[in-house]
């Protein structure tokens, strides 16, 4: 069961007609008291409340505060998105280290939570520049810069901060660019602590959404993106569906590099350590358009995810706690990585994540991924 908070905070008010960003806390009455009372109800019944409003990431903390067991991530999503068609990360560390100053608990965001194939650049509003910052999303997106988000997958995204169409992101020769964009963006997913959801969209790479799905539909459009799973349903009533990128996914298992493969590794490896059980400690900015953060594991070590948004090949330098010892690794190769120190140095491709494992952090069996 459901009830929207976002009109119950005055987050739906206008002023000159637009949606108010930051969310005056008078305002916030009914809103939190209602989340705590239905939070309670669910919890009289058996159930675990979720909190699913995108609501401003200033108020993650005030939320969280209450009786909700887990509230969806609206740190991450669009600042990573702008940081992709932007190749500016700033906005992204700065709501990050934003949340680790207010005591954000990340174990407890859910990210990913919607299968909803829709941008909403709305927490960028949090920040002092954010209108202005929401107006280039759109730009650069190719979007209306009227609206505050626009209908599209992760893939597709991605494909536009590559200048690419629906065609040309489907070749061969762009399939490696995709793979990095796409699992850049899904990264901030699965490199820090909380729960990981995970569309089939976003697995197969739909491009766009499928012909004449839309009608009728208003925003919640991008809700009817379908996408073949398997190679022998690629249609459905005669009807020719969304365009794959990295195709469905009986082909890809085939395959050890597939996009779907290299997704598998990093969910086995975060559910191995516990992340989704982490604390974020620490948010390190380095050269434009580089963002790395350290997550302290359940177990014992650290997982470390650094991402270069930009396009060209970058260097980052992370500096790590004093009990950080043992091996460093990357999560999708198991290739060892050196460690400077108290540091550790990474080179990343344009547009690239990766995954690293510090430490040697005990098995988590059974852990939520």
């Amino acid at each position: 069961a459901g009830i929207r908070l976002e009109p119950l905070m005055g987050l739906d008010a206008q002023a000159d007609g637009q949606p108010v960003g930051r969310a005056d806390a008078a305002a916030l009455v009914p809103g939190i008291e209602a989340l705590e009372s239905l939070a309670g109800e669910v919890h009289r019944y058996g159930g675990w409340a979720v909190q699913d409003d995108m609501l401003p990431p200033s108020l993650t903390r005030t939320v969280l505060a209450t009786a909700v067991d887990f509230s969806r991530d609206s740190i991450t999503p669009a600042a990573a998105g702008y940081a992709l068609l932007s190749g500016d990360a700033a906005p992204l560390t700065a709501l990050l280290k934003a949340s680790l100053a207010a005591g954000v608990d990340h174990s407890r965001l859910a990210r990913g939570l919607r299968d909803r194939q829709y941008v909403d650049w709305r927490p960028l509003l949090d920040l002092p520049d954010g209108k202005a910052l929401v107006r280039r999303a759109q730009q650069l997106a190719k979007g209306s810069t009227e609206a505050f988000g626009l209908p599209a997958t992760q893939a597709e995204l991605a494909a536009r901060a590559l200048g690419l169409d629906h065609t040309r992101a489907t070749r061969p020769e762009n399939a490696a660019a995709m793979e990095s964009a796409c699992m850049l963006l899904l990264g901030w997913r699965m490199g820090l602590p909380g729960l990981t959801f995970l569309s089939p969209q976003d697995i197969t790479g739909a491009l766009g959404l499928a012909p004449g799905l839309l009608q009728g539909s208003g925003k919640g459009a991008s809700d009817a993106g379908s996408v073949a799973l398997w190679t022998a349903a690629g249609q459905i009533g005669g009807q020719t569906l969304t365009p794959l990128a990295f195709g469905p996914l009986d082909t890809q298992w085939s395959r050890d590099t597939s996009f779907a493969r290299q997704i598998a590794r990093i969910l086995q490896g975060r559910k191995a350590a516990g992340l989704a059980s982490g604390r974020l400690v620490q948010v390190t900015s380095g050269a434009s358009g580089c963002v790395a953060t350290l997550s302290a594991l359940p177990g014992g070590g650290y997982w470390l995810f650094a991402a270069n948004f930009s396009d060209k090949k970058q260097h980052i330098v992370c500096p790590l706690p004093a009990d950080a010892q043992g091996p460093a690794r990357d999560v999708q190769s198991g290739q060892s990585i050196s460690k400077a120190g108290r540091a550790v140095e990474i080179d990343l491709e344009a547009r690239q994540a990766r995954h690293v494992l510090l430490g040697e952090p005990k098995t988590h069996e059974g852990a939520m991924p």
